[in-house]
């Protein structure tokens, strides 16, 4: 039987893979050639087993086993992830409400926590302040990081030392949000790049090629911090497995009015005699969100039975 050890993976470039082990020391592995033909992706955040392998081409460590995950996300692709820190920026660039509802829902199908991170926060202090209300509304913690205040720095830390040791968080969000910078700001050392928004496009530049774990602390809490690629699109059809019939209760503050509307199939979309609906007019639901709901409530509609049971 070969000797294995067990580790965490940090980041992978080229088929090369940095993995943690227990004691903190750090290995260089590549990966065996039977996770390409089983068509498996080592991610980061992987719990893996690595063995050291001889031959005439190359000797070294290789990632012998993928130990099952407990998740894992498409966009970023991360696994074994417990906190999604969704992020995007009040202005410059403007917010895609559609993409951070995607982004909700796919955490909550997979049992990771979804928390709201709204940058630059003192651009544009009271839309800051709308936004916030929406999504704290909607029954998330939210967060907010400006230039002049440490509030957002402050609530992240008190979250993350709140928490068990070992939990893996990861940012998620559009490009030039301002994701890197905040990371920078509660652990210094990690010294990620940055980069400008730019001017005539008003987007970001993909400084982050490349999901990367940290291993950090918090006062006494020890966790695994993800700075990832930014994106501005989320195929959420091609991502998710969930039914249009069950998309209504990965809308938190949908789940008080749910199996009271008047139809038991009620779909919360257009019927008459709708709690759901009833509580948008009210003001209890935001409107943007039920509005992201009806979007992506037709989109799983229309998704073919055929391709739904290849997924």
């Amino acid at each position: 039987m070969k000797d294995t050890l067990s580790g965490t993976v940090l980041s992978g470039v080229g088929g090369l893979y940095a993995v943690r082990l227990p004691d903190g020391t750090s290995l260089h592995c590549r990966a065996r050639g039977v996770f390409r033909h089983e068509k498996s992706t080592v991610l980061a955040g992987d719990r893996v087993l690595v063995a050291y392998e001889e031959n005439k081409k190359e000797s070294g460590y290789v990632i012998d086993r993928i130990l099952p995950r407990k998740n894992e996300l498409p966009r970023p692709a991360v696994a074994n992830l417990d906190v999604l820190l969704i992020a995007f920026a009040v202005t410059k660039p403007e917010p895609d409400l559609l993409l951070i509802d995607k982004l909700t829902i796919t955490a909550l199908s997979r049992g990771i926590r979804p928390v709201i991170l709204i940058t630059k926060a003192d651009l544009d202090p009271e839309k800051a302040q709308d936004y916030a209300s929406v999504y704290r509304k909607a029954g998330f913690s939210v967060l907010l990081s400006s230039r002049d205040s440490e509030d957002g720095v402050i609530g992240l830390r008190s979250l993350i030392e709140a928490g068990e040791d070992g939990l893996t968080y990861a940012f998620a969000g559009a490009s030039g949000v301002g994701k890197s910078t905040f990371l920078n700001r509660i652990f210094p050392s990690l010294e990620q790049a940055t980069g400008a928004i730019s001017e005539k496009v008003a987007r970001g530049k993909h400084t982050t090629r490349a999901v990367r774990l940290f291993e950090t602390a918090v006062g006494e809490t020890s966790c695994y911090i993800a700075d990832t690629p930014g994106f501005s699109m989320l195929d959420f059809v091609a991502y998710t497995d969930c039914p249009c019939e069950e998309l209504a209760p990965l809308f938190p503050e949908f789940r008080p009015f749910l199996g009271i509307c008047r139809w038991d199939d009620c779909t919360h979309t257009k019927e008459d005699d709708c709690a759901v609906r009833a509580a948008c007019a009210e003001g209890q639901i935001a409107e943007s969100r039920h509005k992201n709901y009806r979007v992506l409530y037709e989109e799983l509609r229309a998704m073919p039975e055929w391709k739904r049971k290849q997924k």
